[in-house]
C-alpha cells in the first residue's frame, strides 16, 4: 500500500528518489514511511527486497509508541550489557556454509525475554530462522536428559512418521525414534515442563507484534522428543508444514553434551532456496533454533555418528489452525486450540 507524498514532505521526497529507478518520487511506503517510489509498479518490484526491512522498522516504531514496554530503557540496557565481540571461528565456518553465515544469540546476555523475543523477530523477518545458545541452564538440560533416559529404558520411543500419515517410513528417509508428550501443568516430567514453559513465554512476547510475526499464536502442539541413534542417516530434506495445517513456528532445543562438529555429524541444515544457500547448525547442548514451519524453511538432519537428542514444539496460528480443523465435524474447543500457552 502507498500514500501520496504530501506537501509538507515534498522536500524530503526530492531528497529521497525512487528506490528502484532514482526518479522523482511520488509515493512512499505507508507501513514504514521510510522508502519512496515513483509509482506502484516499482514498489511491487521492490517489495520482495524491502519486505523484511519494512517489518523490522514497523516493529521498532510500534515499540517506541508502546510506553509500557519502556523500549528506550530496554534497548539501552541490552546494548550496555551485551559484550562487544568479534565473530569466533565457530560462527564463521567456510566448510559448513555456502555464501552466508549465522551468528547465534546468547540468551544470558539479554536483560529480559522481551528483548530476546524482539531480536528473534528480527532474525525471522530477515533470515527465516534464529539461533539462541544457552537457552536454559545446564542443570535443567541435565535433568531433561535424565527424564528422556527413563523413557528410553522403558521403550517409550516409536519410529518417526511423515506428516499427515500413520505409515512408518524407511530409515533411509527418517532415522529417528520419537516420543510425544502432552506437557501441561500436571506433567510428571518437571524439567521438560520448565523448558516448554519458557518457550511459551518467549512465544507470547513474539506474538505481541502480530504485524511483524504474521501470526496470532495462542497454542502449541504436544512436545516431540526425537532420538537419533548412533550412525543414523538423519532426516531427508522436508518442510514441517507443507499443507497449511496451522503450524507457524518450529522450536527445537538440542541436548547433546560435548558435541564435536568435526566428528559427530547430525547438523540441522536449513536451506534458503531464494538465495541458493544453506546453513549448517550444530546441535550443541542448550541451543534453541526457531524457524518458520512453512515452505520458507526447508531443512534436513544430516547423518549422525553419535546418539542425538532434540525436543521439538510447533506453535499454531489461530486462524490457519481453525481453517484446517473446521473441516472436521467432531471438533472440540481443545482440538481447535491445541495446548494453550502457559504464562
Amino acid at each position: 500500500m502507498m500514500v501520496n507524498v504530501s506537501e509538507d514532505i515534498e522536500k524530503k521526497a526530492e531528497a529521497s528518489p525512487c528506490q528502484v529507478c532514482s526518479a522523482k518520487s511520488r509515493f512512499r511506503c505507508s507501513s514504514c514511511r521510510s522508502v519512496y517510489y515513483c509509482g506502484r509498479s516499482h514498489q511491487t518490484l521492490d517489495w520482495k527486497t524491502h519486505r523484511s526491512v519494512c517489518r523490522v522498522r514497523q516493529a521498532l516504531e510500534e515499540i517506541k509508541k508502546a510506553k509500557h514496554h519502556r523500549a528506550d530503557v530496554l534497548l539501552k540496557r541490552r546494548n550496555s550489557n551485551r559484550p562487544k565481540r568479534q565473530p569466533a571461528s565457530s560462527e564463521v565456518d567456510e566448510d559448513a556454509f555456502i555464501g552466508g553465515v549465522f551468528r547465534p544469540r546468547h540468551q544470558p546476555t539479554y536483560p529480559s525475554l522481551q528483548a530476546l523475543a524482539f531480536d528473534i523477530i528480527k532474525d525471522l523477518a530477515i533470515n527465516g530462522f534464529s539461533v539462541i545458545d544457552d537457552f536454559v541452564d545446564a542443570s535443567v538440560i541435565e535433568n531433561v536428559r535424565a527424564e528422556i533416559q527413563v523413557m528410553k529404558e522403558t521403550d517409550m520411543f516409536l519410529p518417526g512418521r511423515l506428516c499427515q500419515t500413520t505409515r512408518v517410513v524407511g530409515t533411509d528417509v527418517r532415522g529417528d525414534m520419537v516420543k510425544w508428550l502432552d506437557v501441561r501443568h500436571d506433567c510428571p516430567y518437571t524439567a521438560i515442563h520448565s523448558v516448554i514453559r519458557k518457550m511459551d513465554r518467549v512465544t507470547q512476547r513474539i506474538n505481541a507484534w502480530k504485524k511483524l510475526s504474521e501470526c496470532d499464536i495462542r497454542s502449541r502442539s504436544p512436545v516431540m522428543i526425537a532420538y537419533y541413534p548412533e550412525n543414523s542417516p538423519g532426516y531427508k530434506q522436508h518442510v514441517d508444514n507443507p499443507s497449511n495445517d496451522g503450524r507457524k513456528l518450529t522450536f527445537i532445543l538440542y541436548m547433546n553434551k560435548q558435541y564435536d562438529k568435526k566428528q559427530d555429524g547430525g547438523q540441522l541444515r536449513i536451506h534458503k532456496r531464494d538465495r541458493g544457500l544453506f546453513f549448517d547448525i550444530e546441535p550443541i547442548d542448550g541451543r534453541l533454533v526457531i524457524f518458520w514451519s512453512d515452505s520458507r524453511t526447508p531443512h534436513e538432519v544430516l547423518p549422525t555418528n553419535r546418539d542425538r537428542l532434540a525436543l521439538s514444539v510447533w506453535y499454531f496460528d489461530l486462524l490457519e489452525r481453525a481453517k484446517t480443523l473446521m473441516k472436521e465435524s467432531s471438533l472440540t474447543e481443545e482440538d481447535l486450540l491445541g495446548t494453550r500457552l502457559q504464562p
